[in-house]
């Protein structure tokens, strides 16, 4: 009897939770609705009536958790990442997680969320990993692109499609680096590294600490 009691006041709040979400967000997919209704209207039998509620919760948490944004949200979210990629440009104080490598030759390559590009005021740290030809550098291939060195030249311009175009000149004790970067305002990032030593090589990711605006 108890069991019976919990198997239909669960299945009631899943099934006017569900309808509550589908009147809320059109963009629900209809099929998935229907099959959690035909769930709901199953027989109940003592030893399955758990079972089938556990998968319909789940079911309704799923849906719940991956509707989208209505339009007016995704513009006030893309607004306020917008304006925290633009705050943290002003400020010379970001962070790019990099996820995806452009060697000279060869397929991208996906990276370890380890690596980045970090900018802080008049100093960058650079942690990226490297493929590509080296023409004079130490035994054993230096440091690569994994050092920390003041940055002598920085610049900052609009691009194309609204981008920031940001040039980053930094010199250590193996070679002379420029850095390209081209921020978009969802904080998605390219990144453009050119050397005198070294083949170019470009990498992609995002700013860090901010919320993607995608």
């Amino acid at each position: 009897m108890v069991l019976e009691f919990i198997y239909f006041d669960l299945h009631s709040f899943i099934y006017y939770t569900l309808s509550y979400t589908v009147i809320t967000n059109k963009t629900v997919n209809y099929n998935f609705w229907r099959l959690a209704r035909y769930f709901v209207s199953l027989p109940a039998k003592k030893e399955t009536a758990m079972k089938k509620s556990i998968i319909v919760m789940m079911m309704a948490l799923l849906m719940v958790a991956c509707s989208t944004l209505t339009p007016a949200e995704k513009a006030e979210r893309q607004a306020k990442v917008a304006q925290a990629v633009k705050k943290a440009l002003s400020e010379r104080h970001y962070k790019v997680g990099i996820s995806m490598m452009y060697p000279p030759r060869g397929k991208a390559v996906n990276v370890s969320p380890d690596y980045s590009l970090e900018v802080k005021g008049d100093t960058l740290i650079s942690y990226l990993p490297y493929f590509g030809r080296a023409y004079n550098v130490p035994y054993g291939g230096g440091k690569g692109l994994n050092f920390t060195a003041p940055i002598s030249e920085y610049s900052s311009e609009k691009g194309r499609k609204g981008a920031t175009q940001v040039t980053i000149k930094v010199t250590n004790e193996e070679d002379i680096y420029t850095y390209l970067l081209e921020i978009y305002d969802t904080g998605s990032i390219s990144v453009d590294v050119r050397s005198r030593e070294r083949e170019s090589i470009r990498y992609s990711g995002n700013m860090e600490g901010i919320e993607s605006g995608k």
